[in-house]
Order: structure tokens, then sequence, then C-alpha cells
């Protein structure tokens, strides 16, 4: 058996065991299909829930408690009524409920910016950036940059559209 060398790669730094014939040895083959299958698992696992269980019993408990707060302040009724709703609707938020919220925006309003969607939402930065790009890989969603006057195109807001779907008959 040739003797085995370890090598390394200085334009792209990959290191590899070759032998003194220079290919590459079967420790390097299998470590190479070990890691390709790795990485096709990890691909193919959905992701989880962003809220767990417990966020949700929490958010119910205190809305309950602001239901009792409101029979205490009934001058702030309206107010506590407002963050009741808040509070519930967070404590329910799902990946496909802010999809869903997000794509209900974009179909009633057309075209709209990040700071217009946040408006609309109500949803973070954050969120919408990890529904808009998991809508954008998809194709579902279109990301333009138009140009505006005396602009440099750096300055270009992102607008977002859902993709229009063409039906022929």
């Amino acid at each position: 058996m040739p003797a085995l060398a370890l090598t390394s790669n200085t334009t792209d730094t990959k290191t590899s065991f070759r032998d003194s014939t220079g290919k590459a040895s079967e420790k390097q083959k299998h470590l190479r299909a070990v890691l390709s299958a790795e990485r096709s698992d990890v691909q193919s696992k959905p992701k989880r829930n962003r809220f767990s269980q417990k966020h949700r019993n929490e958010g119910q408990r205190l809305a309950d408690a602001l239901r009792r707060q409101r029979q205490k302040y009934p001058s702030f009724a309206e107010q506590l009524n407002e963050l009741i709703q808040r509070v519930i609707l967070d404590a329910n938020r799902t990946r496909e409920s802010d999809r869903e919220r997000v794509f209900s925006v974009l179909r009633d309003w057309g075209a709209l910016t990040m700071k217009e969607l946040i408006e609309e939402t109500q949803l973070s930065h954050w969120d919408l950036r990890q529904v808009l790009g998991d809508a954008i890989k998809r194709g579902e969603v279109i990301e333009t940059r138009p140009p505006i006057p005396k602009t440099p195109p750096n300055a270009w807001p992102c607008v977002y559209q859902l993709k229009v779907v063409s039906t022929k008959l």
C-alpha cells in the first residue's frame, strides 16, 4: 500500500489525504460520501415551529391577566382590548400564519417596501426577512429596486410583490 501524505492546497485551503501517486485515499472518498449524505439529510429536514407550546400557554395566561385588569381599570378598556388581541395573535403565531399575513398584505396592496410591510403586518424586520427570503427562494415573491430620480442606485429601496402566475386557456 502506498504511503499517505497530508497535502494542503494553498489556493482553496482544502486539506486531503493522498497516496504517493497523488490519488485520494479510500478514507478520503468515504469521508466525502458521509459528509455529502449528512448535508442532504440536513437540507431535507422540515423547519421546526417558530414558537413552542410554552409560548402559546404563556400568551394565554397573559391575555387572561389583562382581561382581569380590564375589569379593574374600565377607563383603559379599549387600550387593554387592543393589547389582548396583540398578545393572542402573537401567542398563536406559526411560520404559516406569518407567511399568510405577508401574502395577504401583498395581495391587497400589490408592491410594498420593507418599511411598509412592517407597518401593515406588524411583524418584526427579522420575521419579514425570513418569510420573504423563503418566498423568494420558492419563486412566489419578486424583489425589485425601482429607480428613484436623483438618487444613487444603491439607495433605491427594495420593493416586494407577489409573482403573477398567468393562466392562459
